[in-house]
């Protein structure tokens, strides 16, 4: 490893691990919050940070401090993404694991779209947000990534050797995950990587495989004592779709198509799904409430019926909450 990336020496128990992570703070509020055990489990006050836990607690008690009109999932984005979860938060010269707030407001616009004004606001607003989880106890998956690449920058690859590394549905991982698992592999050619940026479903996760090829640059830079060849490869797309019929992946492009539109540079721009099967097209259904889809689904006019429903079909939700409504 590069030895700026070297994190800074920590007290070692018996078995090894190292016993706490400096949580960065710049303020003296709470000495006793500024770390964050790591000695092998967290303990039963600990709690990791999701996105609802970010939107339902803790973003109401930021907004009374900052005056900030951006939605939740935008902020929990950039903090996620990028502030904590961009490969330079991670390689980060001063070990802190999170951008300054001028490396944020000079992060690339090709990777977040956000103007100079509203980065401002997401920074005043991950600084209260990183105190409140210091108050209370709480980290997020960035500590988590931080945390494990320190560990390895300090002790190398040990234990089980890992020659070659297979991940399917990247485009949920952020960069810094991606590079802490890259790094982790001892061959860097020996990595497989497959996603689809249009099918994200992580909340906070900005991806796109054209970011993943300065990965590779990355880690040449930081492999470069061991004289190791990386090459970076060329992606790969894959076009023919085999479990949708023409009908829904023509529906599914037209979608696509609208963000390529609306939201240039989100995802990456691929050619279109191919189906092996031609389909009809779907049918939108417009109804007012639950109750009226549910008389839709569920009634027995089925002689009137436009969908037959049986054992074969399903109705698709987003999460566990939309399913219970």
């Amino acid at each position: 490893m590069a030895s700026r990336n070297k994190a800074p020496t920590s007290n070692d128990s018996e078995s090894g691990h190292l016993l706490s992570i400096p949580m960065y703070f710049e303020d003296d509020e709470d000495d006793e919050a500024d770390t964050l055990n790591m000695d092998g489990m967290r303990s039963a006050d600990e709690k990791e940070v999701s996105y609802l836990m970010f939107d339902s607690e803790l973003f109401p008690k930021i907004k009374v401090k900052v005056d900030i009109s951006i939605h939740s999932s935008l902020v929990w984005t950039e903090i996620n993404s990028y502030i904590k979860g961009s490969v330079e938060a991670l390689l980060s010269p001063d070990a802190v694991g999170c951008l300054s707030l001028d490396e944020y407001l000079a992060f690339g616009k090709k990777r977040s779209d956000m103007s100079e004004t509203n980065r401002r606001l997401i920074y005043q607003a991950f600084v209260i947000y990183r105190q409140l989880c210091a108050q209370r106890g709480l980290y997020d998956q960035g500590d988590i990534v931080f945390s494990c690449y320190r560990r390895l920058c300090e002790h190398g690859r040990c234990g089980i050797v890992l020659h070659q590394v297979y991940a399917d549905e990247v485009q949920d991982l952020t960069q810094a995950l991606l590079f802490l698992m890259m790094s982790i592999c001892e061959n860097a050619n020996g990595l497989f990587l497959a996603g689809d940026t249009a099918q994200t479903i992580a909340r906070g996760v900005g991806f796109r495989f054209t970011d993943i090829k300065s990965l590779f640059h990355r880690l040449e830079e930081a492999r470069a004592k061991a004289d190791a060849q990386i090459r970076v490869p060329a992606p790969i797309s894959l076009i023919h779709n085999y479990r949708s019929h023409t009908g829904v992946l023509q529906l599914a492009a037209t979608v696509v198509d609208m963000i390529y539109r609306f939201f240039p540079g989100a995802i990456d721009v691929l050619p279109p799904d191919r189906g092996v099967l031609d389909g009809p097209k779907p049918l939108i259904l417009e109804v007012e409430s639950t109750s009226e889809l549910s008389i839709l689904l569920l009634g027995n006019q089925r002689a009137s019926a436009q969908i037959e429903f049986g054992a074969h079909q399903a109705v698709l939700v987003r999460n566990e909450e939309a399913r219970r409504c």
